[in-house]
């Protein structure tokens, strides 16, 4: 699987520098004049997370066997909407500072077509493939598996395919991503319509709060990866597709 992460992510690589070099150039503001390009990457996500989730089905053994735990495809559904973020991270910065407002806005623009392609890939094969019955946590797992484990260092084993912290912290995320994107959609249907300033004013301020802290999670996201053992040989299986034994 490395080989085919490599080249998937230079060919990726490749199109977004091509990308950021032609809507450098871009003179009008993108959500202005290709509105259409938002509505395609959603159908166009949706559409293949269909087919990707009728094909595959994901792997249910424990983490302490070697399992094909990931595909080239989770590779996508993750880094994808990762990069998606990250571009929307940096743009929605240059757009708050004032750096150049039309590159900001066409690059924060290139963001969500990016996240909306890769986010509704994932959601489609999340519900084709029947992934919520082992993504999302249950109360156990927020409580005995994340909160207690790391803030009391209470003794918690993990034994399904996703640590219980990551459920929860896919929840979270989850949440806040929705609450971006609906904020976000006012925002965007202001170029259009006419939403009442208010309303507007209020949806900005909600979506730069909720911003923030998703920026905040995912450093603590990172954070966790970087410092904790566990979860450094799992981020490995991302690139691989498999997790080796503990033992």
């Amino acid at each position: 699987m490395l080989k085919k992460v490599l080249f998937t992510a230079a060919l990726i690589i490749t199109i977004l520098a091509l990308a950021i070099l032609v809507i450098h150039n871009a003179k009008g503001i993108l959500f202005h004049t290709m509105p259409w390009f938002m509505a395609g990457a959603t159908v166009a996500g949706i559409t293949s997370g269909v087919f990707r989730g009728i094909r595959n089905n994901a792997c249910t053994q424990r983490l302490n066997y070697q399992c094909d735990r990931h595909t080239i495809d989770s590779f996508l559904e993750h880094w994808g909407t990762g990069t998606g973020i990250f571009i929307l991270m940096i743009s929605g910065f240059f757009i708050k500072v004032g750096y150049n407002r039309v590159f900001a806005m066409n690059l924060h623009f290139l963001g969500l077509i990016m996240t909306l392609y890769f986010g509704t890939y994932f959601v489609a094969d999340f519900f084709i493939a029947k992934k919520y019955n082992y993504l999302l946590p249950g109360i156990t797992d927020i409580i005995d598996g994340t909160v207690k484990k790391y803030l009391v260092r209470a003794a918690w084993r993990d034994t399904s395919k996703y640590l219980s912290s990551q459920k929860s912290a896919f929840l979270a995320f989850s949440v806040l991503g929705i609450g971006i994107l609906l904020t976000g959609a006012v925002k965007v249907a202001a170029f259009f319509f006419s939403i009442p300033v208010q309303l507007t004013h209020m949806a900005t301020q909600a979506h730069d709060i909720l911003a923030g802290l998703f920026v905040l999670m995912l450093l603590i996201h990172i954070l966790f990866v970087v410092i904790v053992r566990s979860h450094r040989r799992l981020l490995a299986s991302l690139f691989t597709g498999k997790v080796k034994s503990k033992e």
